[in-house]
């Protein structure tokens, strides 16, 4: 999460909303953004529903839905093409 932070910042001020789930409780969720000053916003899913709704088999999952609540693309785990890969998918869809 920590090294999406800056991309995230780069899209929203183009225009796309970007959440980000953690599988922890409100406290451990409230303590990291605090501790890392995070500017992104970064919902608790400490029981896991979200994942549950979502059919999330692994993490780290991303999915980028489009402005009709559609997943227009999804992206499971994180290595060192993710930063890379998650912008090429970000600008498609602000392309859309």
């Amino acid at each position: 999460m920590l090294q999406l932070q800056p991309l995230i910042e780069e899209y929203e001020s183009r225009g796309l909303l970007v959440i980000t789930v953690a599988g922890d409780s409100d406290e451990q969720v409230r303590k990291f953004w605090k501790e890392n000053e995070l500017g992104i916003t970064v919902l608790s899913d400490a029981d896991y529903s979200i994942a549950t709704s979502f059919g999330i088999q692994g993490f780290p999952t991303g999915f980028f839905i489009d402005t009709e609540g559609r997943i227009v693309d999804e992206n499971v785990g994180w290595g060192p093409s993710s930063l890379k890969g998650w912008a090429e998918r970000a600008d498609r869809m602000l392309l859309q």
